[in-house]
């Protein structure tokens, strides 16, 4: 009987503890997952016979080289473990342009590294029909998530990163002459661009591949994109900045 008294204050001070410390530990956990930002937390999405564009130069960035169909559960983004940040816009589109989803993901909670994407699409039936380079991906950090949102981006994966990974910049370009650079420190790497071989180019028609550095470091790098005309003149140039985290690569 004594003994039994004697167990009892160890025992709550064991339970009071636990209970202490179990929000610290949970706190410290980092979700896989990025949610939709607001209450309802559903995909806004489209598919549809009448293509929709952006209008935007530089429609989606991946990190390849990757074969094989999309998988809306497999997508993913390039990005090292943090703790906050600007919410991203991310806007996913078909190269026929009959897909296309804008969405918002909060980024309050911190997440892991490379974060799958909440992507619980109704059209899953129509988009594992797409090779992965008919897929792009434009994501953005901004917390006003439109098609004009600006900001910097971040390469989208579908799948785990090649040993030997690229930069897929995916372009709509008007007809003319196109070059692309990633300003990478030392010498930058130029891209090499090439129309598909098959299907519509409806809401791209370019896709640039540019190898990255094995070392390549954690950093904000400026993507230059210049067309020259058929006819010559002064190029039409944009510049972005591409967030590329070098350790989530490896």
């Amino acid at each position: 009987m004594l003994a039994s008294r004697c167990l009892r204050p160890w025992g709550l001070a064991t339970l009071v503890a636990i209970i202490a410390f179990a929000p610290a530990a949970v706190g410290q956990d980092r979700s896989d997952v990025l949610k939709i930002a607001g209450d309802l937390g559903q995909l806004n999405e489209t598919f549809t016979g009448v293509p929709k564009t952006s209008g935007r130069m530089l429609v989606g960035l991946s990190i390849g080289p990757v074969e094989g169909n999309f998988a809306p559960e497999n997508l993913r983004l390039l990005s090292a473990s943090r703790d906050t940040g600007a919410n991203l816009c991310v806007r996913v589109t078909t190269r026929d342009a009959r897909y296309w989803a804008l969405n918002e993901y909060d980024t309050s909670a911190g997440h892991q590294a490379n974060p799958r994407l909440a992507f619980e699409t109704g059209y899953r039936k129509d988009l594992v029909d797409y090779d992965i380079e008919s897929v792009a991906v434009r994501a953005v950090e901004s917390d006003d998530c439109t098609d004009t949102a600006d900001g910097p981006l971040r390469p989208a994966i579908f799948d785990k990163p090649a040993v030997e990974p690229t930069l897929v910049a995916l372009i709509n370009a008007e007809r003319g002459r196109l070059t692309a650079e990633l300003l990478t420190p030392g010498k930058p790497a130029r891209a090499e661009c090439k129309t598909p071989a098959e299907g519509a180019l409806t809401a791209f028609n370019k896709v640039c591949r540019f190898n990255l550095p094995k070392d390549l470091s954690n950093g904000r790098y400026d993507l230059v994109l210049a067309n020259r005309g058929l006819t010559g003149g002064e190029p039409t140039t944009q510049r972005f900045t591409i967030v590329i985290d070098g350790n989530a690569l490896r």
